[in-house]
């Protein structure tokens, strides 16, 4: 694992593909379902090896605003959810 995130946070294309021969080949169930999981998206993955921008501050709104939503669940209306997440 040490190694797979040193090839995440180094971007490492060349690396992943290694890894992840070595990964498949090692019969370690949680490994090879993993390596199983990156092949059937490989485009999503190889882009976000290579592309530049990220989703990442979106998400973390889009999970802010939830957190609020499920915090207001059954007591709050949405004049009272729009105002907190306005405040927030």
């Amino acid at each position: 694992m040490q190694r797979f995130r040193r090839v995440v946070r180094d971007r490492d294309l060349a690396g992943l593909n290694r890894w992840l021969e070595d990964a498949a080949s090692s019969n370690l169930p949680s490994f090879v379902g993993f390596t199983r999981g990156i092949a059937v998206d490989r485009d999503a993955v190889v882009a976000a090896f290579t592309q530049a921008w990220s989703t990442g501050p979106v998400e973390g709104h889009v999970h802010k605003i939830k957190l609020l939503k499920r915090q207001a669940y059954g007591r709050a209306g949405l004049p009272q959810l729009r105002a907190r997440i306005l405040a927030a």
